[in-house]
Parts: C-alpha cells; structure tokens; sequence
C-alpha cells in the first residue's frame, strides 16, 4: 500500500510539473511575424501577418536594447528595411523586443519520402 501511495504522489508531481510546463509554452516567447514597414530610431514599425483572408494591423515597437540578426549575421536595427519579413521576439511582459530575426525562422521541414 505504501508503495502505491508512493507512486500515485509521484504521478501527481509529474502531471503537475507537466502542465506547468505546457503553460509556459504556451504563453511564452512566441513571436510577432510581419513586415517592416519603418525603422525609427528604436522604434520598429510592422504590418503583422494574419491568417488567410485576414488583414494585419500595423503595429509600433520599442526594440532599444534588441538583438538583430539578418542572414544569421548580427547586425543593427537600421539595417532592417520597408518590407523586409521578421519575427519579432518580446520581453515576458510584451512591452519591448528583446531579439528581431529576418528573415523568420521556418517550421520543421517534413523528410522526403
């Protein structure tokens, strides 16, 4: 019986710790995918990607202190142009980019058959 008790708390740890998890992944760092529209100063100016049929919406971001890769190169932010393709990384509470890569990373590529 102490065994089982045992492994039913251990059980219950491990879905706890599971779901915990999954809830950070889940919010968190997950980024703003669109279009350069400007660059001013520190500020980073995109049209956001929508799903199909949907229109983005521009939207204006401090990027001061931001990590910029463009080709896997580091570089800075105003080198960025109008319509360059970003994803656009932001700090946990939303407020300032914290990394902007260009062109976005793609999604796992499926083996050939």
């Amino acid at each position: 019986m102490k065994r089982f008790a045992i492994a039913l708390a251990t059980l219950a740890v491990i879905g706890l710790v599971s779901v915990s998890y999954a809830q950070e992944k889940k919010k968190g760092n997950r980024p703003t995918m669109g279009k350069v529209v400007k660059v001013e100063g520190n500020k980073l100016t995109l049209m956001t990607m929508a799903g199909k049929g949907k229109e983005g919406e521009e939207k204006t971001i401090d990027a001061e202190g931001a990590s910029v890769m463009i080709n896997n190169e580091t570089k800075a932010l105003s080198d960025l142009k109008a319509d360059d393709r970003v994803a656009v990384f932001m700090n946990e509470d939303g407020t300032k980019a914290t990394r902007i890569v260009s062109p976005p990373p793609q999604g796992k590529k499926k083996k050939a058959e």
